[in-house]
């Protein structure tokens, strides 16, 4: 995004609506600035008011995601559903990852939270885009999770846990990001699992015989 429109959301941050002269730098020609103003406009994140313009939803939902030092996106940690899910066998639905950043890396189905959705609307999504399976789905605990690489902050994910129960359907077994299969997790070499996914197989058990919900944090 260019700088001039940068500077406009960040003015519009700290206020219902500005004027037009409030939002102009200084020593910038008029046409440039109204070519970035109706971009801005016309992009949806900007509106034009009796008074002046003001932020829209979208342009609100944009500057919340905005470091205020750089105005630059800020890294977040994702939130994501996990589903813990077996059948009747005793394995584990896994899932291994075609690309980075756990290229070739196994771990239980899980995805990114859409804007909007419940976690465990959430949950049924990834399962089904995942696998192609719908099953029970019981909330089991949360947990942050932050994944290391030589000693370096790789990923970092507010996981919603999920045992799943009853998987139906006919599964995927390739997909564009990944493959999914069904497996004993004593099969699957620990160096191939996502680090921290085996700690929250455990509490989800756990939870099964507890029905308590765990909350912790995982770091590997």
């Amino acid at each position: 995004m260019h700088a001039i429109q940068l500077h406009i959301l960040q003015k519009l941050t700290f206020v219902d609506e500005a004027r037009y002269s409030e939002l102009k730098p200084e020593g910038v020609e008029s046409n440039r600035f109204v070519y970035h103003l109706k971009s801005l406009i016309a992009d949806r994140f900007v509106e034009k008011t009796s008074s002046g313009y003001k932020l829209t939803t979208q342009g609100k939902r944009h500057v919340g995601k905005l470091s205020l030092q750089t105005l630059q996106p800020r890294f977040q940690s994702k939130i994501v559903t996990v589903i813990i899910c077996q059948n009747e066998k005793g394995e584990h639905l896994l899932m291994t990852w075609k690309r980075q950043p756990f290229l070739g890396y196994t771990a239980f189905p899980y995805g990114k939270t859409h804007f909007g959705e419940s976690i465990r609307e959430a949950a049924a999504r990834e399962l089904k885009e995942k696998s192609g399976l719908s099953a029970k789905l019981t909330h089991c605990g949360d947990a942050y999770l932050s994944i290391r690489e030589r000693g370096e902050l790789i990923s970092h994910m507010l996981c919603h846990a999920f045992w799943a129960e009853q998987p139906k359907g006919e599964m995927l077994t390739e997909g564009k990001t990944h493959t999914t299969e069904w497996c004993r997790l004593k099969d699957v070499p620990k160096t191939r699992l996502i680090p921290g996914f085996l700690k929250l197989n455990n509490l989800a058990s756990k939870f099964r015989k507890t029905k308590t919900r765990f909350f912790t944090e995982i770091v590997t």
